[in-house]
């Protein structure tokens, strides 16, 4: 053993995790990735990857109505002083605009190191319709965290 045995770990990458990270995915996937569900369709289709094993895995929305039954708080990233958008697009815009430190915090803190992010929403006209202004901060965060992957995104279009 060595009197600088701590150099024996120099340059390793290794984690640390914060008391808000959310556990490792349970799920096997080639992918070190996370979802984020946004609005109340987003929400929905997030819960689904959520109950198959997917841990790190955030619903974000401007009203708490909207958040599926089951979900743990924990996952949960609610928009301060707005309760809900009304279907008005340009609102949920200018909501994300002004709080997407809120988002931006919530990703660094509870996803830890991930690759991909993998956006879902739906396109009602509500909440998940004005998902486009959080693209910076979601660029932001895999860049500040070395990421190889990109941001997907996917949505759902409601029909009659």
């Amino acid at each position: 053993m060595s009197v600088f045995d701590f150099i024996d770990h120099y340059g390793d990458d290794e984690e640390v995790k914060g008391e808000q990270q959310l556990d490792d995915n349970e799920i096997i996937t080639s992918l070190n990735c996370a979802i984020i569900g946004v609005g109340g369709g987003g929400g929905k289709m997030a819960k689904a990857f959520l109950d198959l094993g997917f841990n790190k895995t955030l619903l974000v929305n401007t009203t708490a109505k909207d958040i599926p039954e089951g979900v743990d708080e924990k996952h949960v990233v609610l928009i301060p002083d707005a309760d809900g958008i009304g279907k008005d697009v340009n609102l949920g815009k200018t909501v994300f605009a002004d709080n997407g430190a809120v988002v931006e915090d919530a990703l660094r803190t509870k996803l830890g190191n991930v690759n991909w992010l993998f956006v879902l929403a739906g396109a009602g006209g509500g909440t998940g319709s004005a998902v486009s202004s959080l693209h910076g901060v979601f660029e932001r965060y895999l860049k500040s965290v070395s990421a190889e992957g990109e941001v997907v995104y996917i949505v759902s279009q409601p029909s009659a």
